[in-house]
């Protein structure tokens, strides 16, 4: 039997948790720190080597964060495989053989209906969490919500970006407020799916 835990280590495993059922990956420190108001990143790592010490996680690299069960192996939600994309076709079939460049596994509860994984180029949507490197999970669909992120095709080039609509006017939003909104009309504009999802490698 794992030792007990206190409040506040409890809270960050519940919190850790919760992340990596909803987006596939732990948070980071800074995000910790965040959500429990400690300003110091040596304070948050005290709390995450007390849970290591204690057989509650196992720290992977430098950052890398795995749960563990009460016998010591990995916590894993039910997982499954989507499609890396190297590109997005302009038209066509999304999921033809050339444009996928490989496959990442990850939680079920995220990978409901036709999904695919695309890697992120750029930093246009750094202050949405979204960096330069990362996959974003994207469920196929052809409309989308006011506020929603989306992966869309204006002139053949796929985008990521939040979707903005008013009346007949759409926005294509980035957030980084080094880079200008993308005004289009909705002839202009194909949306080919939801963001529902992230994954970051370290």
């Amino acid at each position: 039997m794992l030792p007990s835990l206190t409040a506040r280590q409890k809270q960050i495993y519940d919190f850790i948790a919760k992340a990596m059922r909803e987006k596939g990956y732990a948070p980071s420190i800074h995000e910790i720190g965040r959500r429990f108001k400690i300003a110091s990143t040596n304070g948050v790592s005290d709390h995450l080597k007390a849970l290591e010490k204690k057989g509650y996680l196992r720290r992977v690299g430098k950052r890398a964060i795995e749960l563990l069960t009460s016998l010591g192996r990995p916590l894993m939600a039910e997982t499954k495989e989507v499609p890396i994309l190297g590109r997005v076709p302009a038209g066509g079939p999304l999921m033809v053989e050339e444009n996928i460049e490989g496959s990442l596994t990850i939680a079920s509860d995220i990978a409901r209906g036709k999904v695919f994984a695309l890697k992120v180029k750029g930093d246009s949507m750094v202050e949405a969490g979204i960096m330069d490197g990362d996959y974003v999970i994207v469920r196929c669909q052809e409309t989308a919500d006011d506020g929603e992120i989306v992966c869309a095709m204006i002139d053949g080039e796929a985008t990521i970006k939040r979707f903005q609509k008013k009346g007949r006017s759409v926005t294509l939003k980035p957030e980084n407020r080094n880079y200008a909104p993308i005004s289009v009309s909705q002839r202009e504009l194909r949306i080919v799916g939801k963001i529902v999802g992230l994954m970051r490698k370290f």
